[in-house]
């Protein structure tokens, strides 16, 4: 909020404007997020001793086709992955309190259902970028949003860049890394005490920031990778973005200064974690998998996957990921149109830093 006010000073009232919205909506969220975890606490403590057994992360950096992947695999029943209004208040008692006033919708006249749509139609605006609804599979970015450990917090504030070196938490000091991955797992644990049974999938595409402090809390994890061409994911991870802030906001990013080069920056630097990580797991644990193959030939990209990490894939999962794959194409950007020189990016500016992973993956600089 002092940057915002700062804004305001410079005659910027739309970005302060914006700014305190945002900032009065999550403390609200935060409160009632509170409110909620407090009552897990009293009536749903048995939640503390859910295991997370093998959870398995899709971790590759954004735009590398990780939504594709993770709605694919979401299919096979013996995973549970969180949705979207999961994410925003992640407790077992507002969850059980929205499975309740679901059953009571249709007599009280459909109010939520309209809730809901209007939330979809407003998310409507971001689809030809990344589909978003309120019910379906999502990443998990806002369980980490309320630290500001999370680059997605450049949707709803133009200052994101200011915080930019909290985006990687494995780099923060123990016990705040200790405190946020204690937040995190109690969020995968509520979500768990409803699904006995079913292991967890995980989609983000921040995790290349966290990824040693997922490896300490779950050391029997398994992770997948994601390679798709940097020359492509670079800047479509900035207008990413851009866009999503323009929907949530209201106001015109310019695209070109600092805050919006930061998002060009992690993405770079996901590229050489991901590497050094890939070096380090066993190969029963990660598998790094190509972009182009998973948009060819998504089925078998899967089975491929299943076999090196160990999973079990059934008949029905196997038929129900079958369909999925044939209808993947609603889970694709259209008319996602865009070019480096409007980020202020250049072929050699991704290059340079990353000269190790283009030869490693074989991209053509």
């Amino acid at each position: 909020m002092a940057l915002a006010r700062a804004a305001r000073d410079r005659g910027q009232t739309d970005v302060y404007d914006a700014c305190r919205r945002q900032v009065s909506r999550m403390r609200i969220q935060g409160a009632l997020t509170s409110l909620a975890r407090g009552i897990d606490d009293i009536f749903y403590r048995r939640y503390r001793s859910t295991a997370i057994r093998e959870p398995v992360f899709i971790v590759a950096p954004p735009r590398s086709g990780t939504t594709l992947l993770f709605n694919l695999m979401a299919r096979d029943q013996a995973f549970t992955c969180m949705k979207t209004y999961q994410t925003q208040v992640p407790a077992i008692s507002f969850e059980h309190l929205i499975q309740r006033i679901a059953r009571l919708d249709r007599p009280l006249g459909g109010r939520l259902s309209r809730l809901l749509d209007k939330f979809n139609e407003q998310a409507a605006q971001f689809e030809h970028v990344h589909r978003t609804r309120l019910e379906e599979p999502e990443e998990d970015s806002s369980l980490f949003m309320a630290a500001l450990t999370e680059p997605n917090i450049n949707l709803i504030f133009p200052f994101g860049h200011a915080m930019a070196d909290r985006w990687y938490l494995d780099d923060l000091p123990e016990p705040e890394r200790t405190r946020v991955m204690d937040y995190y797992v109690g969020s995968l644990k509520r979500h768990l005490y409803d699904a006995p049974g079913r292991s967890l999938l995980v989609k983000n595409a921040h995790s290349a920031s966290r990824i040693a402090s997922l490896r300490q809390a779950f050391p029997d994890l398994r992770v997948i990778n994601i390679a798709r061409h940097p020359y492509e994911t670079v800047p479509s991870s900035v207008s990413l973005v851009a866009n999503g802030y323009r929907v949530m906001t209201g106001v015109e990013p310019d695209t070109k200064r600092a805050e919006w080069n930061a998002i060009a920056d992690a993405t770079i630097e996901y590229y050489r974690r991901l590497l050094r990580f890939e070096r380090s797991f066993p190969t029963d644990q990660w598998i790094t998998v190509r972009f182009d193959e998973l948009v060819r030939d998504p089925l078998n990209t899967v089975h491929r996957i299943y076999a090196q990490l160990g999973l079990t894939m059934s008949a029905e999962a196997e038929r129900a990921i079958g369909e999925e794959a044939a209808n993947s194409t609603r889970h694709r950007s259209r008319g996602h149109s865009y070019t480096l020189d409007e980020f202020g990016l250049t072929h050699q500016k991704i290059y340079e830093p990353l000269q190790e992973v283009f030869a490693h993956y074989g991209f053509e600089p």
